[in-house]
């Protein structure tokens, strides 16, 4: 069995809070070979699928430019076809797509908050308030809050936008061609917008992301602006040094239904029941570990606060290589 760490072309193994960064994947195949393992570290647009086989995993990247991102995803429905790829290709599908994240989460049924990925303007729902969002971009943005007609109407016009140009081919057709014709082609040509409608959880005064890497827990405690829901790049942030057991629980059980060695988690906690916002895998922002004074330890579900510092390729081995030795003989 051989571990590839699958990089891009110049080495890059990114993170999302600077973009233009890597992680140190010399560490990583350094600290995976200290364990027993073979690992090999090759370039994604240079790997050899022939030379791979149905035992070996694979670790790569994703990126947050769309073109590198498409060609990652090419390239890893074939490679996901000879071995075991981590994090696991529903993952990758869901990277900045929250489109995506909201059907895995339906057909997976965990995370309690209802939702819906649509692309017509029909589609938006007329009963309110609701939160619509569009399915790419960090923190808050492309995150509104409807709660009226208005707002709607607003939101519409923003994100469903027919060119000029458009326009008059729309008009001439709408000339020339007979009903059933033009039907179809304003069908054709009508503007679309990938969205994400979420129920809205009210008076909300703060939320959480939570890092998982393994048995570890990093909590940030995110508090809303005034005269504003979101907490998501509020910049009003404290470290969560007494959370309560009931969230961790939460977000363990969230943890385990992606089934993943790390990942992101925005969750809302209303004083009744723990929601799950929105969540990531993979090549996301490690400011919650880097910046935490001590994590949350899991003990077989019971959660101890340690005071300690820690080092984000240290983590990625340690959840990294759990994982792949849980995972061996699956």
């Amino acid at each position: 069995m051989i571990i590839y760490i699958l990089t891009l072309s110049s080495g890059f193994f990114g993170r999302s809070d600077q973009g233009w960064k890597s992680i140190d994947v010399s560490y990583i195949k350094r600290k995976l070979e200290e364990s027993g393992y073979h690992v090999l570290i090759k370039s994604l647009d240079k790997i050899n699928i022939n030379l791979i086989n149905k035992d070996d995993f694979i670790f790569y990247t994703s990126s947050d430019d769309f073109i590198i991102r498409s060609f990652i995803k090419d390239k890893l429905y074939i490679l996901d076809r000879v071995a075991k790829i981590i994090p696991s290709y529903e993952h990758l599908m869901a990277h900045e797509n929250k489109g995506f994240q909201q059907l895995w989460r339906d057909y997976k049924k965990f995370g309690n908050l209802n939702g819906r990925y649509i692309c017509e303007k029909k589609d938006i729902p007329e009963i309110y308030p609701y939160v619509l969002k569009t399915i790419d971009g960090a923190g808050s943005k492309g995150v509104r809050l409807i709660e009226n007609k208005t707002q709607k109407e607003k939101f519409e016009k923003k994100e469903f936008k027919v060119s000029f140009g458009r326009k008059i081919k729309i008009f001439h057709r709408w000339c020339f061609f007979n009903k059933p014709n033009f039907k179809e082609y304003l069908f054709r040509h009508q503007a679309r917008s990938l969205l994400v409608t979420q129920d809205y959880i009210p008076k909300l005064k703060n939320d959480y992301k939570i890092l998982i890497f393994g048995n570890k827990y990093y909590i940030l405690k995110r508090d809303t602006r005034k005269n504003d829901f979101r907490a998501s790049g509020s910049g009003c942030f404290s470290f969560e040094i007494n959370a309560r057991q009931e969230l961790l629980l939460y977000a363990k059980e969230i943890y385990k239904a992606l089934n993943a060695p790390f990942v992101s988690l925005d969750i809302a906690h209303d004083q009744k029941t723990s929601y799950l916002i929105e969540y990531q895998v993979m090549h996301f922002g490690p400011y919650t570990l880097q910046k935490s004074e001590g994590y949350y330890l899991d003990k077989d579900g019971v959660f101890t606060y340690i005071k300690e510092k820690s080092i984000l390729e240290v983590e990625i081995y340690n959840a990294l290589e759990n994982y792949i030795k849980n995972h061996y003989n699956e």
